[in-house]
Order: C-alpha cells, then structure tokens, then sequence
C-alpha cells in the first residue's frame, strides 16, 4: 500500500458543520475531475463522503461544534483512499440494520453505511466504529465486450 504513487493529499479537522465538510468534499471532486476520473466515479466518491461525514457529524459528534471531525484523503491516478475520524463514542459497524430488510424500509437508519459499502471498492471501521477508511478504484474503460445487445 504504501508504494501507491499519490498524487494528490490532503489532511485538516474542523469542527463539526457539514457547510465545511461540504467544501472538503468539493475539493476532493475537482482533484478527481482534474485527474480524468469519470462521472460516474466521481459521483460514487461523493455520496460516500456525503454519508460518511453525515455519519461522523451527526451521529458520531451529535452535532456538537466543540467536537472535531478528522479527514485525510490521497489520490492516485487509479485509486483514492479517504479516512474520516469523529470523536463520538463509536458504533458497531456490524450491528447497523439493513435497510433492504422488509422490516428496516421505512427507518431512516443504516442507508449510509449501505450506500458506503456499495459506492466505495474497500470499505473498514476502526477505532470503535469512529474512524471509517474508504477506497475506491478507478473504474476500467468500457471495452464494449460488455455491452448489452438491443
């Protein structure tokens, strides 16, 4: 992992206020954009950071503008690895209901660590559920072998 020629780093904390964590997650998508990532990747890249800061800001720091909120993030040409880390008391990650479940379709809890798990290539908690590290591949052209035929 750490032979991965990055790009592109950033690091900062901030308080918890999705106004900035808006802002990181803007920044994060013109460096992609910058790198030819596609749309598609992209728009991955940001629900994921949508979701997870939602889930560190208000779920892990319950909103509160004393607690931190820690992001890293790195880029590669092929691969973008993100951590965030809030300073709530944590979560099992395993114990998050599936909202796909007929009895979880109307609750409002555990679509984004789905929509997470299903946007980002690697995808791990650490730290009691406070620190989540995300990866995502860039995804391979389309050879046309794929193609559906009409």
């Amino acid at each position: 992992m750490s032979s991965t020629p990055w790009i592109w780093s950033h690091e900062c904390d901030f308080d918890s206020d999705m106004a900035v964590a808006h802002s990181v997650i803007q920044d994060v998508l013109q460096q992609l954009a910058r790198m030819n990532w596609t749309s598609q990747d992209r728009f991955a890249v940001e629900m994921a950071l949508e979701e997870a800061f939602a889930n560190a800001i208000h779920h892990g720091n319950h909103d509160d503008p004393l607690k931190k909120v820690f992001f890293s993030c790195q880029i590669s040409a092929g691969l973008i690895r993100i951590q965030i880390e809030d300073e709530g008391v944590g979560f099992n990650p395993t114990s998050v209901p599936d909202p796909r479940e007929p009895d979880n379709l109307e609750r409002t809890c555990g679509r984004g660590v789905f929509l997470i798990l299903n946007f980002m290539t690697h995808v791990s908690y650490s730290e009691c559920g406070r620190r989540i590290i995300m990866e995502k591949d860039i995804s391979k052209p389309d050879d046309g072998h794929n193609a559906r035929e009409a």
